[in-house]
């Protein structure tokens, strides 16, 4: 009886276990992630990057000097009063010059003196940034420095074509399976150098996946990240695999972020002049082959604040840059902030004033809840006229995201690139007996003729109001108590150019019990 007993109670054990285990390791959808590691970047919401980086003709002599004169406190001290919470660095990029030693790259790349620096500026940073708190990741491209011939040859590297981009040495159907063997050399022999000094690391670069990395037998993404993570295990991964031009015909506005492998913990993100949208805190892989299967990885986007990666002026406002961040991170994403750095290693001023600026803006409450409004601040998206493909929003003097038509704020709206009829639609998050729903339109955006639905399930609409001869302003609607979750305003008129309303801007939809 005594061992029956304890029989039964180790099977409840193992249950329990196994249900925590599966409720720790299992996200919605299907999908799975790897660990918990990813969780202390999702609490931290955003922080800083900056490229440090030198011309291919930048001596050896000379790099040590401005290496050497990097100011570590200085910039520590910068990303503290911003309130950043990690930093990421650029390890080298496309010149061949690295900001610590590595002997792995130089007994294979045989240049002398070497371009990887005297200093270990990676290691500095860590000893400055640690007791305040910050995080610090690298990045690395994944293939060799691509205006360095001697290291191209001796590396055994050849650039490949991507999409708008190309080098001419061209291979992307090439395994290059010797370049990435040293390649994995080179980035252990950091890793182990740092142990767990470093988070995480961005590999840039990694365009061919499928040629280069899905395999069952190394070098493969497995290889490619057990590299990474030789010094630090809970080491945070991503893999980038290129910027997409505006509206890429490959990606959809809403999977325009993707994780390529199972093997990384957060979304690379990189976005350059075309702003994404956060529908939520994981995005599933993208993965064939050796890695077919699900698994979801940490929504994260990597963006300028200048006017280029690295420099120009601030390209946004302080109230644009804030509410975008504001948004990522209320959707359970995270952002990161590229921003120029001076040869001392320190931030320009007015990029430290327009982080100091989303740092007390996001410290703020957002604006009140209008008394009633279900619809406020409550996921929203900008779709075809058929109300099933996402669309891509309108940067017409701005960015006009799908939040800006329940963010409580009629100087703001919602607008696609170039729809003439499209719908706008609003999750209530639960189930409502509707009565009232309030559309505002953009000042000389409006559409002159509308229909109002509602549906419980997204599935089954019905159409509660109907508009002709609409002016613009705000229109109010009364109808029947309608159990509904969902709420859509479809434009039926202007249906082209050149007719009266110009395209519809939803600048505030409300809606009440």
């Amino acid at each position: 009886m005594i061992k029956s007993i304890s029989k039964i109670s180790t099977l409840l054990w193992c249950g329990l276990v196994f249900f925590f285990f599966n409720a720790v390791y299992s996200m919605p959808g299907g999908g799975r992630r790897m660990s918990n590691r990813v969780d202390w970047f999702h609490k931290a919401g955003w922080g800083v990057f900056t490229h440090y980086l030198t011309g291919a003709d930048t001596t050896a002599d000379e790099w040590n000097k401005l290496v050497d004169g990097f100011d570590v406190e200085g910039l520590a001290k910068q990303l503290e009063l911003v309130g950043a919470k990690y930093y990421f660095i650029t390890i080298g990029q496309n010149s061949g010059h690295y900001c610590a030693p590595n002997s792995t790259y130089d007994r294979y790349v045989g240049i002398s003196p070497s371009k990887c620096s005297r200093r270990d500026l990676v290691s500095d940073l860590y000893e400055a940034l640690a007791p305040k708190g910050i995080r610090l990741l690298v990045y690395l491209p994944s293939g060799a420095p691509d205006q360095d011939p001697v290291a191209m040859k001796a590396l055994e590297w050849k650039s490949g074509r991507f999409g708008y981009w190309s080098h001419p040495e061209g291979g992307p159907d090439e395994r290059l399976a010797n370049f990435q063997r040293k390649w994995e050399d080179v980035i252990r022999e950091w890793s182990l150098r740092w142990g767990k000094k470093v988070s995480g690391w961005w590999f840039d670069g990694c365009y061919f996946p499928d040629a280069m990395y899905r395999h069952p037998d190394p070098p493969n993404f497995a290889s490619f990240a057990a590299a990474a993570r030789a010094g630090n295990p809970d080491s945070i991964l991503a893999f980038n695999p290129g910027v997409m031009p505006p509206k890429h015909p490959s990606l959809r506005p809403d999977r325009q972020l993707c994780s390529i492998t199972e093997h990384e913990d957060y979304t690379a993100g990189e976005v350059a002049d075309w702003l994404v949208e956060c529908h939520g805190r994981w995005v599933e892989s993208i993965t064939r082959g050796t890695e077919r299967g699900s698994h979801l990885a940490q929504f994260h986007i990597l963006t300028y604040l200048g006017e280029r990666w690295g420099g120009g002026k601030p390209r946004f406002t302080d109230e644009f840059a804030t509410e975008y961040a504001r948004e990522i991170i209320t959707n359970g994403g995270v952002i990161t902030f590229d921003v120029p750095i001076q040869p001392n290693g320190l931030i320009p001023d007015q990029f430290v004033s327009q982080l100091k600026a989303i740092r007390d803006g996001l410290s703020k409450p957002p604006r009140s809840v209008p008394e009633g409004n279900l619809a406020c601040r409550k996921p929203a998206k900008i779709l075809d006229f058929s109300g099933k493909n996402v669309l891509w929003m309108s940067t017409n003097g701005g960015y006009h995201s799908a939040r800006y038509g329940v963010d409580g704020d009629p100087t703001t709206w919602a607008e696609p690139d170039s729809e003439y009829q499209w719908t706008y639609q609003v999750d209530l998050g639960n189930l409502h007996k509707l009565r009232k729903v309030a559309v505002t339109f953009a000042p000389q955006r409006f559409a002159t003729e509308y229909r109002i639905s509602v549906s419980p399930d997204g599935a089954n609409w019905h159409t509660v109001a109907e508009k002709r001869g609409c002016t613009g302003g705000r229109e109010y609607h009364e109808f029947a108590p309608t159990k509904a979750r969902y709420v859509r305003v479809q434009s039926l008129k202007p249906d082209a150019a050149g007719q009266e309303g110009n395209r519809m801007a939803v600048a505030e939809l409300e809606a009440y019990e």
